[in-house]
């Protein structure tokens, strides 16, 4: 009876990568099993509520101001930072997309691209944004962005990210 792959020789090779992709589907990627990264402290001249800690300390997002004025447009910058040992994926496309609320909107919603500035130790996104009335918002995006360390970058797609932004009426602090 003839072998259906042909030779032994090619059946070989076809178990030896039948037995490949068997061990890296079981040991491979997992995405439930994410880095363990201590959590970072809020940068120099940031506070405290100012900066929001995403889960398990890969990034934190923070703006560039403790305050804003209500009710004119402000341009902010919006900052992602890679968490302990780790570091911004300058050859992943980022993309963030703001999202609007009430009392809170932007001048553009959308970025990517050139638009926003990357640093291994920084993402920036110019915003200008304009809250409505003086208050304490959680201003929302969704991001597409990845952070690494020599090991492995961790790849983050539709992450929810959110900031603090405080509007007070006149000048800001």
């Amino acid at each position: 009876m003839r072998n259906i792959f042909g030779s032994n020789r090619r059946m070989s090779t076809v178990i030896g990568v039948g037995l490949v992709l068997l061990a890296f589907t079981t040991v491979g990627c997992d995405r439930n099993d994410r880095m363990a990264v201590a959590e970072p402290s809020a940068a120099a001249g940031a506070s405290e509520n100012a900066v929001k800690r995403s889960k398990q300390g890969m990034y934190t997002v923070r703006i560039d101001q403790d305050s804003v004025a209500a009710g004119a447009p402000v341009e902010v910058a919006l900052a992602i930072e890679p968490g302990k040992d780790l570091k911004i994926n300058l050859d992943f496309p980022w993309k963030i997309e703001m999202q609007e609320m009430e009392s809170v909107s932007f001048s553009t919603t959308s970025f990517g691209g050139g638009e926003i500035a990357l640093t291994e130790e920084r993402a920036t996104v110019p915003l200008v944004l304009n809250v409505a009335k003086a208050g304490d918002y959680d201003v929302k995006a969704i991001a597409d962005f990845s952070v690494c360390n020599d090991e492995r970058c961790e790849i983050l797609r539709g992450e929810s990210v959110t900031v603090k932004v405080r509007a007070v009426e006149g000048s800001p602090e």
